[in-house]
């Protein structure tokens, strides 16, 4: 009975890991698409500023209150944190495939440093909970 749970545990997993893949793909194949054109909308805006140096009243006081040179270095900072982001769902769905592996029902050659790097990253947040605790005592 305790081997059919956890085998059905491993195919949940697995599962699980499997389904965060398709959206976190998405997001991940649009992120530099999404750069480049964030990058050539900035030099168009740039090029607008050096060929009109004197906005009008309403457009500086849109670009003031926007604080648009701040906006632009923002949105490059955002962009660097989602592919952070993704690269870190990512690591974390290959090993719950790669940790739900093992309780597969026919025998299969395995990396233990991929296993043991699944199951660290899978861990890694209880680590840093239990790293942060013995340095305050």
């Amino acid at each position: 009975m305790q081997q059919e749970k956890l085998s059905g545990l491993g195919e949940m997993v697995c599962g699980i890991g499997h389904e965060l893949n398709n959206p976190i793909n998405f997001i991940a194949n649009n992120l530099q698409p999404l750069r480049k054109h964030i990058a050539e909308v900035t030099e168009i805006i740039n090029l607008y500023q050096q060929e009109y140096p004197i906005p009008s009243l309403q457009l500086k006081e849109a670009i003031e209150d926007l604080d648009l040179e701040f906006a632009l270095e923002d949105i490059a900072k955002i962009l660097n944190s989602f592919t952070l982001g993704v690269e870190r769902i990512k690591n974390i769905s290959n090993s719950l495939r790669t940790f739900s592996r093992s309780d597969s029902e026919t025998k299969v050659l395995a990396d233990l440093h991929e296993c043991l790097d699944s199951t660290l990253t899978i861990l890694q947040h209880r680590l840093k909970g239990n790293a942060d605790a013995s340095k305050s005592k």
